[in-house]
């Protein structure tokens, strides 16, 4: 089918081993296209912050031997809702597909597979079949980890094409809210800013992410991995992620240099917010952009919200509409698939591996 990446999690990595995996993608000719996930950098204890760190250190170190120069973050909830699980919340297990990049005029080259922004619950999921490209668990440690050679990894958006036009001026970014209230922003008042309860306290847990930031950043940059900061639907803000806009990923980004710290534009997250077109621009414009990924919107949410996205072309995104808008501000990279749906994994790995691929070709170029 033309597969040229995978995204790996790092859970099934980790029980397959990382340099056994590294072997197994190099000899079935594939490359790694990002790891997710690191991340959950908003612990106000400071154990559990050393231990987050600590963590993504390890998963820096991984993506160095894994050979991807993405390692994607989701940021973390508010301190006390995150989901259970390993140190910051991360569990996964997923193998995503993407499409690399190609010109104007050429079939695609095939789906590469890219990694994951939120965990299902390991719950709902603990029945998963092994990992595989639409065949796996997104968060959940996985008895069957994901091997590269023998289950391609579910086809990604086919790669954003050179754009004809120059790109698009970068947009200012908005002024924070003037209001005294500290629940707008609380670092414009320390004092208050230290009366809020701490798992009540967007703006600071924000803050906190920064500065996890400020000590990752350097530490990729040695060992060729840029960071990539994933903003989820705001569903996700309490126990997840406390960024939920492209616009908010893209302000914690530009406090640092755009090698090291990008985004990703994930359509899942962002379809909702009229906003999000100007500030891909944004991204482009500063070489921020990282990765992009794709999946439907459909409803109703299946409960626990985590395993319900849609089939492309099954739901309500204008996938096409974002291709283009991504390619538009320079973007060159793979293009993920990557959905969460018990309903696909249930069937052959490969048969919806060739559907997404075909709907690939029919919704998004």
């Amino acid at each position: 089918m033309g597969i040229t990446a995978v995204g790996l999690w790092r859970e099934p990595v980790q029980a397959f081993g990382v340099e056994r995996t590294a072997r197994t993608l190099r000899a079935a000719g594939l490359t790694v296209s990002s790891l997710c996930r690191g991340g959950f950098l908003t612990a106000v204890d400071p154990t559990a912050r050393a231990a987050a760190l600590a963590d993504n250190r390890a998963a820096i170190d991984e993506a160095a031997a894994l050979g991807t120069p993405t390692l994607v973050l989701v940021s973390g909830g508010l301190p006390g809702a995150g989901p259970a699980g390993a140190v910051g919340g991360a569990s996964g297990g997923n193998v995503r597909a993407a499409f690399g990049p190609a010109g104007p005029g050429v079939d695609p080259a095939g789906p590469s597979a890219g990694p994951s922004d939120s965990s299902p619950d390991p719950a709902a999921a603990k029945n998963a079949a092994p990992a595989t490209a639409e065949n796996a668990d997104p968060t959940a440690p996985s008895a069957h980890p994901a091997t590269p050679s023998a289950h391609p990894a579910t086809p990604s958006a086919h790669p954003a094409t050179p754009s004809a036009g120059p790109l698009p001026s970068p947009v200012p970014t908005s002024s924070p809210p003037t209001s005294p209230s500290p629940f707008f922003d609380s670092r414009s008042d320390p004092a208050s800013r230290s009366r809020l309860d701490p798992a009540r306290d967007l703006a600071g847990a924000r803050e906190r992410v920064a500065d996890g930031l400020a000590e990752l950043a350097p530490y990729a940059a040695e060992r060729g991995v840029r960071l990539a900061l994933e903003p989820l639907h705001p569903m996700f803000a309490s126990d997840r992620c406390v960024i939920s806009t492209l616009e908010q990923a893209l302000d914690l980004a530009e406090r640092f240099p755009a090698d090291q710290v990008g985004v990703v534009v994930d359509t899942y997250h962002l379809w909702w917010d009229d906003r999000a077109p100007a500030q891909v621009a944004r991204a482009g414009a500063g070489g921020r952009i990282a990765a992009f990924q794709l999946a439907d919107w459909t409803t109703p949410l299946p409960e626990g919200v985590l395993l319900g996205r849609g089939q492309l072309g099954d739901g309500c995104v204008d996938l096409r509409g974002w291709r283009e808008k991504v390619e538009a501000a320079g973007y060159r990279g793979h293009v993920e698939v990557e959905i969460f749906n018990p309903r696909l994994w249930e069937r052959d790995g490969r048969e919806v591996l060739a559907e997404v691929a075909d709907r690939f070709r029919t919704f998004v170029l």
